[in-house]
């Protein structure tokens, strides 16, 4: 408050009945979008794909002989520790994938050698399933944290956090990416190998309920025994009987699927997608649900799954800011944001006020939707995803960021408005990018 400013406030009311809860969250959220009418923010969809291609041709390097990329970068360019996730929020092999089909040959033999450390190495020790977090070496300074006591000259695996624990979703995407990256060069008859050691693995330790457990150790013991994420593993099955034509796996993916409908669609429930936040409602368990069942009706044709896709995209927008917070005035660590459209930015889960672009990487899944339904807003809601989240980004260098590929990870957007984590981490591009070859989207129509 301060003189001179007028405040103007108007109510806006929907009563209304629908049959079911799901049904209300669509008619509401629906009703208030077109209250709202967020525009699109277009974004140069090709240099933003460079930039951040660029960016981890950049940082990607090999410590201690073990390729990768750090686990943060600050907004003036320095990479902090170098820690190797195979996904998630390490995002290593998924990175590498886009490095892979968006780099120059340099790029593409970096890639190659991120994807043959894993295929290579991840089983050390193990028999059943791989690790999934690398640290290729400590700083000397590293001081108190979870550390373990590791020397400077240390390599080991770390897991999540240590002892051999690893999630079922950061397997599901990590396996999935070297997937991808086997079908841009076949020939690596290793990689194809490798992610149906862990196809087997899955076929062979699927529930008899279709279900799969939040998380394991390196043994095959379940550690975590909820199975709310068993959608996580669906995409990955159903890519790997598309390359092999193994219908061992299709059969597998259904059988999560029958138990996601059961479990996850039907109650609409869709609960702890990210490893480090369990039995929390969230959307990234909406979004891989959403990726599950698409991946499901592309190989059964099935209307069932798309009718769950429709359901689980219609969750996930409901995370997704359409309006434009304002930032606060005075407050000069977060005057870069006064020229960012809040509109695309996505509420990370429930009973946080933080918010992030995890949801850009749901645009192509959004226009999927459009195209198999003719729903309009789909499409209107694809590009808000694609486009608007990039404002994130530093590309016209107006921020003055070390890099144009370089983002904060997230910001408040009501308490404490534009502050948050100024880093990068890799999540961030492979959020960022990961939809924009899906959909050839280059232009701005």
């Amino acid at each position: 408050m301060k003189a001179g400013i007028r405040h103007e406030y108007r109510l806006v009311l929907r009563l209304g009945q629908d049959d079911d809860y799901p049904s209300a969250v669509r008619s509401s959220w629906r009703f208030f979008y077109d209250v709202y009418k967020p525009g699109v923010v277009w974004a140069d969809l090709k240099k933003v794909y460079a930039d951040s291609v660029d960016l981890l041709s950049t940082y990607a390097k090999f410590v201690n002989g073990a390729p990768g990329f750090p686990f943060t970068v600050d907004l003036a360019g320095t990479p902090g520790m170098y820690c190797y996730q195979m996904g998630f929020t390490g995002a290593a092999l998924p990175c590498a994938y886009h490095l892979l089909r968006g780099g120059n040959s340099h790029d593409k033999a970096m890639a190659d050698a991120i994807i043959d450390f894993w295929v290579s190495s991840s089983y050390e020790g193990s028999d059943e399933l791989p690790h999934t977090w690398y640290q290729p070496s400590m700083p000397a300074d590293a001081g108190p944290g979870p550390h373990w006591g590791v020397m400077a000259t240390e390599r080991f695996w770390r897991d999540e956090p240590q002892n051999g624990q690893v999630f079922l979703r950061t397997l599901s995407e990590g396996h999935l990416a070297v997937l991808r990256a086997w079908d841009l060069e076949r020939g690596h008859d290793d990689w194809l190998r490798w992610t149906r050691r862990f196809g087997d693995w899955l076929v062979q330790h699927q529930n008899a309920d279709g279900s799969f457990y939040r998380k394991y150790d390196v043994s095959g013991k379940p550690l975590q025994m909820t199975t709310d994420n068993t959608s996580h593993a669906i995409p990955f099955l159903s890519a790997l009987y598309r390359a092999t034509g193994d219908d061992s796996y299709r059969k597998a993916a259904i059988s999560a699927g029958n138990y996601a409908w059961d479990s996850i669609h039907n109650p609409a429930c869709y609960v702890g997608g990210t490893p480090d936040n369990p039995n929390v409602t969230d959307k990234e368990a909406a979004q891989l649900a959403l990726e599950g069942f698409l991946s499901l009706y592309d190989a059964t044709k099935d209307a069932k799954w798309l009718d769950a896709a429709k359901r689980a995209a219609d969750f996930v927008e409901t995370w997704v800011y359409v309006w434009d917070v304002p930032m606060p005035d005075g407050d000069e660590a977060v005057a870069v944001f006064d020229r960012i459209n809040t509109a695309g930015l996505s509420l990370v889960a429930a009973g946080h006020s933080y918010a992030d672009c995890a949801d850009a990487s749901s645009a192509y899944a959004f226009d999927r939707l459009y195209r198999l339904t003719g729903d309009r807003h789909y499409r209107d809601m694809s590009l808000i995803l694609l486009h608007n989240t990039k404002q994130f980004l530093d590309t016209d260098g107006s921020k003055g960021y070390a890099h144009p590929g370089l983002q904060v990870e997230g910001i408040g957007l009501s308490l404490l408005r534009g502050r948050g984590a100024r880093v990068w981490l890799p999540w961030c591009t492979f959020a960022q990018i990961d939809s924009i070859p899906r959909m050839g989207a280059a232009s701005d129509e």
